[in-house]
């Protein structure tokens, strides 16, 4: 709800749709569908076919399949996790028109946690030991946040993720979208697609803070000046980032966010 009712709180005035399965929806109070209602928010139940694929691909589908039957309504988007994003002002004042936008976190470490989708998934397509070498000197793609153009949306899916699809590639099925975002990333396929790239770093307009936590501790970013929800900046950068993006893994932003909120 702070991803909601955040945003609303920045005067951000675009549609809200919330994805989810059927499962999900039947979960929710009728009177948590009445605040979501008073929010303006939509609810798209995600189609049946798409439950077979690993669920990190089920959110581009659903956006997908959306945009190409309203697609005269809506200009530019934003795609974000939900459950672990809050806003700081309207971000389609920075969102572009003419090409789409990523979030990128700090360097590649060689963790767990990276190890676990990075090597498992990207093996899938590449195996090469100089690759490998490559993405650990690379800044990650976060798949938590993805924003641009519509119409650029739909030429993305269908030059990357629609061939998968009409392959029955295993990968749907097994893979991560942040790990083939990054291989697409890597190997210079998304440099060309036919229009212009947008990338944010941890301290831009569109920030991602979870490798920044693992490698450096949040605390010494944060600018104590300005260290108040809302008005959240870093030390590296003078711009407050509109969208904070995995606030959750960060126990100074879950206090801050507690005594703003109350």
């Amino acid at each position: 709800m702070l991803f909601i009712k955040s945003a609303r709180h920045v005067q951000c005035r675009a549609s809200i749709i919330l994805t989810m399965n059927q499962k999900a929806y039947d979960s929710m109070s009728s009177s948590y569908i009445s605040v979501l209602k008073s929010l303006n928010v939509q609810i798209l139940l995600i189609h049946k076919i798409y439950l077979n694929f690993y669920r990190d691909f089920v959110r581009q589908f659903a956006l997908y399949d959306f945009l190409l039957i309203h697609y005269s309504l809506y200009d530019r988007f934003l795609e974000a996790d939900s459950f672990d994003t809050f806003f700081q002002g309207d971000p389609f004042l920075h969102i572009p028109s003419d090409g789409l936008g990523f979030s990128l976190e700090e360097f590649f470490l060689d963790n767990g946690i990276n190890k676990e989708w990075i090597l498992d998934s990207l093996d899938y397509f590449h195996s090469d030991p100089a690759f490998k070498k490559k993405i650990y000197s690379t800044h990650i793609i976060c798949s938590g946040i993805l924003y641009g153009s519509c119409k650029c949306y739909i030429k993305f899916i269908n030059t990357f993720l629609i061939p998968l699809l009409e392959e029955n590639d295993p990968f749907l099925y097994d893979g991560k979208d942040q790990a083939y975002f990054n291989y697409l990333f890597v190997t210079n396929s998304l440099q060309k697609l036919p229009f212009k790239l947008y990338y944010s770093q941890y301290d831009g307009y569109f920030s991602s803070i979870s490798m920044t936590l693992m490698s450096n501790g949040l605390s010494i970013f944060i600018d104590e000046k300005y260290s108040k929800i809302g008005n959240l900046t870093f030390q590296s950068s003078s711009i407050k980032p509109l969208v904070i993006h995995q606030y959750n893994r960060c126990k100074q932003l879950i206090k801050m966010i507690k005594s703003s909120c109350g």
